[in-house]
């Protein structure tokens, strides 16, 4: 009591992660995220709201460079920034990275559709300040922290300087059975297991504008283990371009080539060559990417490609 009064003292309690003990009475508790997303719903009609959102993606981004924020974030996934008003920023990709990958690790889809295991780690590291690209991926059950992640089919997700990538990725590594599965399928099969795929493909994308079925295959080496890879051939393509039944309302023209010459690499890979499928995102035609819905249509996509991981995994599946 205070002059007839009765105070009542409530505390706001501000941090990155959850309070591992009971806090006392009066005292709300919220996360630095819940701010950070009330702010960024202002952001439109208030600048000082749009002002302080900046600040907390610069000090997540920095904090963590520092190994100051060593738990949890300031932020949250609120979809990809970049676009014609927001030039790539590596260092805002690598937050933005990080936070998808949060947000997918949570997708109990992915682990009931295609085996992901959200408990094992991806990259151990994502280090540097500047660059066009930055990546990380997803391991499925069956593989180990301990075991080099080239060894398994894996969910690669990059941010690059003008697009996004959504792939399962062959690694150049893959564990020999694994390749020779694929192989095995002959051309028509091998065709045929892809246009299954394509088709999966372009139903999960469904009406996101710009968004298309891809193929990458690379061909790498590198001078040092830390030196960045020489590229000694690369041919990317809409997986459209080899399936004429599924190309009759797309503009894209039909080129079946570039299917077989991913059939004849894997037939007679003697490199450091590398496979992947899913889809990709540009920034400059696809909107849709600057939503965080986004995280929605990457997960539909992994879960598009299972046919492929299918192949890849099966005896793993059927011994199970």
């Amino acid at each position: 009591m205070w002059g007839g009064w009765t105070l009542t003292v409530n505390l706001l309690a501000l941090d990155v992660i959850e309070p591992r003990n009971s806090l006392p009475a009066g005292v709300v508790f919220r996360r630095w995220q819940d701010v950070y997303t009330w702010l960024a719903g202002k952001s439109r009609e208030s600048d000082w709201a749009g002002r302080v959102v900046q600040y907390l993606e610069v000090a997540d981004n920095r904090w963590s460079e520092e190994g100051y924020l060593k738990e949890g974030t300031l932020t949250t996934f609120s979809g990809i920034p970049f676009h014609a008003d927001e030039p790539y920023s590596y260092l805002e990709a690598k937050r933005v990275l990080k936070l998808a990958m949060e947000e997918l690790r949570k997708k109990k889809v992915l682990v009931r559709e295609i085996g992901v295991d959200p408990n094992l780690g991806g990259r151990s590291s994502i280090t540097g300040k500047a660059g066009v690209a930055v990546w990380d991926f997803l391991r499925l059950k069956g593989s180990t922290t301990d075991e080099a992640f080239t060894k398994n089919p894996h969910l690669t997700l990059a941010i690059e300087h003008d697009r996004l990538l959504a792939i399962i990725t062959v690694p150049h590594g893959i564990k020999t059975e694994s390749r020779r599965r694929l192989v095995d399928l002959g051309n028509d099969g091998f065709q045929e297991l892809l246009g299954d795929v394509n088709k999966r493909l372009v139903h999960a994308l469904g009406s996101v504008k710009g968004a298309a079925p891809w193929c990458i295959v690379v061909q790498r080496r590198y001078p040092s283990q830390r030196a960045a890879a020489i590229v000694d051939a690369r041919i990317e393509y809409d997986l459209r371009t080899a399936f004429p039944a599924t190309n009759k309302k797309s503009q894209v023209k039909v080129q079946t080539q570039w299917l077989q010459a991913t059939y004849d690499a894997l037939c007679h890979k003697q490199s450091n060559l590398q496979v992947s499928v899913g889809a990709v995102f540009p920034y400059g035609f696809c909107p849709s990417t600057t939503n965080p819905e986004i995280i929605n249509t990457i997960a539909e996509v992994w879960i598009a490609c299972k046919p492929l991981l299918d192949v890849m995994q099966k005896s793993r599946s059927s011994s199970s």
